[in-house]
């Protein structure tokens, strides 16, 4: 865990603490065939495939189990609970944007309009709102709408769920190595499967809050009202507001499957015959060409999947980091 701050009169800001305790359950499994060998050719491949499964247990009162502000736009809370995977990332669940006026009206949970009275006892529809009374933001036409878990009609705390983990559910890598008489050509991939990601390079370049640069999405932002919800692109994002952050609160919005396999190396190597080199003082010699990272397969939206996960309370976010870059390696071996 990271440091615990203590008094500075004891003469040090923070001490190394065992705040809790985690179970981690899994398997790993290897293996390597080769299913076709003759005198010229020989096929072999290789696999290794591992799952982990986590839970915390027995955390301690003194150590921070929460990161995040939820009240604040794109700030994900990442939370160390009891029970839950090491890893996971709360926040609001995104339903679309409002449309017109009367979908910001609240309903309750049999999507009746839940209505106030005013003194002269007249009833009055009651608007959507964010953390009221501390900010009571009204929704209008064009915000970000999310869901209003419990139905009082007011998006705050009380509305935040799990959205993901950034643990993927299953790593590993595989590969395939054929050699014809002095030639082999290796390959190897590796992969992750069901981690999520917070695209935050997708929330800075979507949000539409002040003069830095946007994607061209926002192109797709809300600008009338549709009374015929049929009429509305399904792709619609929310409105711009200068200097408000309520259209791009953290939710699932831009929590994204990180799953990926890439295609890792592939090397083609050339063995020179041993009684080619009798006259060259040279016992053995190669030559060899390695390419690095040609390929990624994946549906995540941004620009690598593979972000890090080193930081329980602050992994799996995609900061826009330059992705793996492709390399190209020619080598020579000599053994004298």
């Amino acid at each position: 865990m990271n440091k615990l701050s203590i008094p500075t009169h004891t003469g040090y800001s923070s001490m190394g603490y065992n705040a809790a305790t985690m179970e981690n359950k899994g398997w790993e499994v290897q293996g390597y065939v080769v299913p076709f060998k003759n005198k010229d050719w020989t096929i072999s491949a290789s696999f290794n495939f591992a799952r982990n499964d986590n839970r915390m247990e027995d955390i301690s009162e003194y150590y921070a189990q929460e990161s995040g502000d939820w009240a604040t736009g794109g700030s994900y809370i990442t939370m160390i609970k009891e029970g839950q995977p090491l890893g996971s990332f709360y926040g609001f669940m995104y339903d679309g944007v409002y449309l017109n006026e009367d979908e910001t009206i609240a309903r309750d949970a049999n999507g009746k309009k839940i209505v106030t009275y005013t003194a002269a006892g007249n009833p009055q529809d009651v608007k959507m709102r964010f953390n009221y009374p501390a900010d009571g933001y009204e929704f209008q036409p064009g915000d970000a709408r999310y869901k209003d878990i419990n139905h009082d009609g007011n998006i705050d705390a009380q509305d935040i769920v799990y959205l993901g983990n950034f643990m993927p559910v299953l790593t590993g890598g595989f590969g395939v190595n054929v050699k014809y008489k002095a030639w082999t050509l290796s390959t190897f991939f590796n992969f992750r499967y069901g981690n999520d990601v917070v695209n935050m390079a997708k929330l800075n370049m979507e949000k539409m809050s002040g003069f830095d640069n946007q994607s061209k999405a926002v192109l797709r932002r809300w600008r009338h009202p549709y009374e015929d919800a049929s009429q509305a692109p399904s792709n619609l994002l929310p409105r711009a507001i200068y200097g408000q952050d309520y259209n791009y609160l953290a939710s699932d919005r831009f929590v994204e499957d990180g799953s990926f396999i890439r295609f890792k190396q592939l090397t083609l190597k050339y063995t020179v015959p041993r009684e080619k080199l009798t006259n060259f003082f040279i016992s053995d010699a190669s030559v060899y060409v390695t390419m690095q990272n040609l390929f990624c397969w994946t549906n995540y939206t941004g620009m690598d999947p593979e972000v890090s996960v080193s930081n329980p309370l602050n992994s799996g976010y995609d900061n826009a980091a330059s992705p793996r870059s492709k390399e190209y390696w020619l080598g020579v071996n000599l053994t004298f």
